[in-house]
């Protein structure tokens, strides 16, 4: 028994393929998107226990429900690396290109679309997959006693729904956030809480039993993170390193004008504005936390409020500006 085993289930998640296209045709590309995605984001005690009870589920049961989120998951994300090689030939006279009288192989500018659709719509049913653990925590045991599971709730910002809505921000995107987050969180957020009431919130967090102060808190540390994540994520996400060297994204393919899709990174002037409301974001929200922290310190276990240093003192002639 695996995630996937029929032609009939790769062909439910992505309805451009074939009933033809075997999955033994896929199977690396399914094996690296379980290796690569879906067992990183769950464990692979929860994916096994999943995995052998397939046969079993009813339609409608939350077990089956995961499921078919994980295998839409997976399908796309094999897919998407499998597009890349689909149609080429490797044997012992070298690497052809399969071509007949009745088919041709895909155009660039279509390939580009159908990774990028199938990239985002991989990202997207795995975010579902995890929210939907969350949201019935208590039918998955293995999951909820899983280290996966404290990683995937260690930060405020857990998933691409819960960034500010100002901020438009897609699962696949959000995964290339995740470690800038982190480093926000522990910067700027660690600090202004104290060990005391991080680690009661980081608890309470987990077991999501949050309070109503706590749960506008974490609301406006999210404000905070999110506008500081995404203006770092534009410097860090036009370049990649590679061990080659580093490149900048663009996406221009070779072929006709009227077969490419070309898209290149934004200019620095243009980039300016936005990087300067986001930090202007940032700054006010930062302040409406202070603010807040001040307001409820009664009704947030462990906080103390910072002592307030009178720098000018009335009765002195001395005045620091």
């Amino acid at each position: 028994m695996s995630l996937i085993d029929t032609n009939a289930e790769i062909k439910r998640h992505n309805s451009s393929i074939t009933t033809q296209l075997e999955v033994a045709s896929i199977q690396s590309f399914i094996d690296d998107a379980e290796n690569n995605h879906l067992i990183p984001a769950i464990g692979r005690a929860a994916f096994d226990a999943l995995v052998a009870g397939k046969a079993d589920y009813a339609d409608g049961s939350k077990e089956k429900t995961l499921l078919l989120a994980l295998q839409k998951a997976c399908v796309n994300f094999a897919l998407h690396y499998y597009s890349d090689n689909g149609g080429l030939i490797i044997d012992n006279a070298g690497i052809a290109v399969l071509t007949s009288t009745t088919k041709r192989p895909a155009s660039d500018k279509k390939l580009i679309s159908f990774k990028r659709q199938a990239f985002n719509s991989a990202h997207n049913s795995l975010e579902l997959a995890v929210s939907f653990l969350e949201a019935n925590i208590a039918d998955f045991a293995i999951y909820a006693a899983s280290d996966e599971r404290v990683e995937n709730r260690s930060r405020f910002i857990n998933t691409s729904r819960e960034f500010p809505q100002k901020i438009p921000v897609t699962a696949a995107l959000y995964t290339r956030l995740k470690a800038i987050i982190s480093k926000e969180e522990e910067t700027i957020i660690f600090n202004m809480l104290g060990d005391d009431l991080l680690t009661d919130i980081r608890t309470k967090f987990l077991a999501n039993n949050l309070t109503p102060t706590e749960k506008t808190l974490v609301t406006k540390i999210r404000h905070v993170i999110g506008s500081n994540a995404i203006r770092k994520g534009i410097t860090y996400g036009l370049v990649d390193v590679e061990a080659t060297g580093s490149y900048v994204h663009r996406d221009t393919v070779g072929g006709i004008s009227g077969n490419v899709e070309n898209r290149d990174p934004a200019e620095l002037d243009r980039l300016k504005p936005v990087m300067q409301q986001l930090a202007c974001d940032y700054e006010s929200d930062l302040e409406r936390l202070r603010i807040f922290l001040k307001d409820n310190v009664a009704n947030l276990t462990g906080y103390t409020a910072p002592t307030e240093v009178v720098v000018n003192d009335p009765d002195s002639n001395v005045y620091l500006m």
